[in-house]
């Protein structure tokens, strides 16, 4: 699996856009949680905001 996690240049986050044609298929962001629990309210809506890192299968086909 990769990590992944956001670009940050000069304290300000690495930002780009991918156009839409560019997408090859979807895959799953599986959040690295550092042995901290999720609340069962937690809404999935909001992971990106609140995890730094990610896990992405490879192998995701």
């Amino acid at each position: 699996m990769h990590l992944i996690h956001p670009g940050i240049e000069d304290n300000h986050p690495i930002i780009a856009l991918v156009h839409v044609d560019c997408i090859v298929h979807a895959v799953h962001l599986m959040p690295v949680l550092y042995g901290t629990m999720i609340p069962h309210d937690f809404h999935s809506s909001y992971s990106l905001d609140n995890f730094n890192s990610f896990y992405v299968n490879e192998y995701a086909d």
